[in-house]
């Protein structure tokens, strides 16, 4: 929660989602979300969770049209939530627009998601050693980032890893801060090819189903503001702090969706503009989330993009809506 001592009370509906019921008797036209925990709206009450609010805006100026279902899991990455519409969203729910919330650890895919992609897409996923090696000797300095060489040694079959193994987590914790980096390694270029091809996939099954696909950039608070998250990048990497860009992994995004043509949205300007202009974080602090607040702007952006009149690279197609 916002303070960190509110209990949030979870539930969830007939399909598992922490959504109201999905009406199958009234022909609403339905709009469902991908995401992980920032769709899910961890930190904040149901109802102020970002579908939650766009069903509310939506509502309020096309009362009974459209229904809002928040397909958000707690962890998953870009392929877990395109699996999930394969298998679930499109047969059981058949979505008329289909938004992927793409938050920036989605680079930074799980071990387990190695398998996954390569036995669901068939994408070239590199060797797991192999794509770690960008991370040895880089001058990972802080007790945090240890287990990076720890983890490299253990991939490659030394019995006691290849350091401190004080803390065994799977190594996409540090290759998220280095997503950022101008001096980013081949294993970051390799996780960017990898999400073209999962979002191609995306965009041929939702054109196939003839549901509308757009793809929205969820910002971190490393990329809205200054703080203790990018204090982490300066102090815990051996890079000079020049090399830092924090709009690297969103202009990617938007360059994979232009060369696909998906409709493509970015938060983090307005996000940035709310911080600098009102002097309030829009994130929860120590964990990381967004504030009601932030959840709010997020579906306002949201509800004006799928209600504007679009380009041909849009949601719903050249000079319509989602009024019409």
């Amino acid at each position: 929660s916002e303070d960190g001592r509110t209990e949030i009370e979870f539930r969830t509906n007939e399909h598992g989602l922490r959504n109201a019921p999905i009406d199958g008797k009234t022909p609403r036209r339905k709009i469902l979300g991908l995401g992980d925990s920032f769709l899910f709206g961890e930190g904040v009450p149901q109802q102020e969770a970002m579908m939650d609010r766009m069903q509310t805006f939506l509502d309020e100026r096309f009362p009974g049209r459209f229904q809002t279902i928040n397909a958000g899991v707690p962890g998953y990455s870009t392929n877990q939530e395109i699996l999930y519409y394969l298998d679930r969203g499109e047969p059981l729910l058949d979505p008329e627009v289909v938004i992927l919330f793409f938050y920036v650890n989605d680079v930074a895919l799980y071990v387990r998601d190695f398998k996954t992609a390569r036995y669901h897409f068939g994408i070239p996923v590199p060797d797991m050693i192999e794509d770690m090696a960008g991370f040895r000797n880089r001058g990972v300095r802080s007790e945090t980032l240890k287990f990076v060489r720890y983890w490299n040694g253990k991939l490659a079959g030394k019995k006691d890893g290849g350091g401190d193994a004080s803390t065994r987590k799977t190594p996409f914790l540090a290759l998220e801060p280095q997503v950022f980096n101008r001096q980013w390694t081949a294993s970051i270029n390799n996780r960017f090819f990898n999400l073209q091809y999962m979002l191609n996939v995306l965009k041929d099954k939702t054109r196939a189903s003839g549901a509308k696909l757009m793809i929205v950039y969820v910002p971190s608070s490393r990329e809205a503001e200054e703080g203790p998250s990018r204090e982490m990048c300066y102090t815990d990497f051996a890079y000079p702090a020049s090399s830092w860009d924090w709009d690297i992994p969103s202009r990617e995004i938007e360059r994979i969706c232009r060369r696909l043509g998906i409709k493509f949205v970015n938060l983090i300007p307005a996000f940035r503009e709310r911080r600098q202009s009102t002097g309030q974080s829009l994130f929860i602090n120590r964990q990381g989330h967004f504030t009601s607040e932030g959840h709010r702007l997020a579906a306002e952006i949201c509800s004006e993009e799928l209600i504007r009149p679009m380009s041909e690279t849009s949601a719903l197609g050249a000079s319509e809506t989602l009024t019409r």
